[in-house]
């Protein structure tokens, strides 16, 4: 998919949140309904849920961003320098990091950028490290963006959501039973303002071209 406009790009996010809060609800609410054991086993459920929400929302819509930058065709001298090294990093991936032509290239690049922004979003928003809160700050560096807003974030993060996600798809059963089973609703609740948060910052930063020098 081209997420050519501002219009696509902000449809394709709308989608992709929507749902996920649909289903986040839905298991919310067999949680508040269910009775002690079948709670557990919905809470279980619930946490593997809500962080495969939280990890592919950020993931997907980076990605999205990344797309759409790389269909204006923008030349790189004309972007941050966050860009510029994102694609260094993409165009150089062939080459060994000790060879002398990788270097060549690198010290090539930094002095004289050529071409436009054309990269893979999926390479350069990597899949596979749990999106803990310096992998999260990672990302947001990346594509240029404020780290603030999620800054008072790490405990819930990495310690109620990530880790205990972790404990629950590993088939630990000592993960934190009874402060999830109280709390999932407020849990779900901080985790879905980030990611509105978050879709905000997508928008807003494509609406005033922030990729731009």
């Amino acid at each position: 998919m081209k997420l050519r406009t501002i219009d696509l790009l902000e449809s394709y996010l709308d989608s992709e949140l929507s749902w996920r809060k649909q289903e986040t609800t839905t298991i919310n609410m067999s949680i508040k309904t269910s009775k002690l054991k079948a709670k557990d086993a919905n809470v279980r459920a619930g946490v593997v849920l809500l962080y495969s929400h939280w990890e592919g929302f950020i993931k997907n819509s980076s990605q999205a961003y990344l797309n759409h930058i790389c269909c204006k065709g923008i030349p790189y001298t004309n972007l941050k320098n966050n860009f510029r090294a994102i694609g260094i990093k993409e165009d150089c991936k062939s080459l060994s990091s000790k060879s002398l032509d990788y270097q060549l290239f690198i010290v090539d690049s930094v002095r004289s950028p050529k071409g436009k922004f054309k990269v893979n979003p999926e390479s350069i928003i990597d899949r596979g490290p749990n999106l803990k809160s310096e992998v999260l700050k990672e990302i947001i560096s990346t594509i240029g963006f404020d780290y603030g807003p999620y800054e008072l974030k790490k405990n819930l993060i990495d310690e109620r959501l990530v880790k205990n996600r972790n404990k629950i798809a590993h088939g630990h059963k000592n993960y934190d039973s009874e402060d999830l089973r109280d709390s999932f609703s407020e849990i779900k609740e901080e985790i879905f303002e980030m990611l509105e948060i978050f879709k905000s910052q997508v928008i807003v930063a494509a609406n005033n071209q922030d990729y731009l020098e």
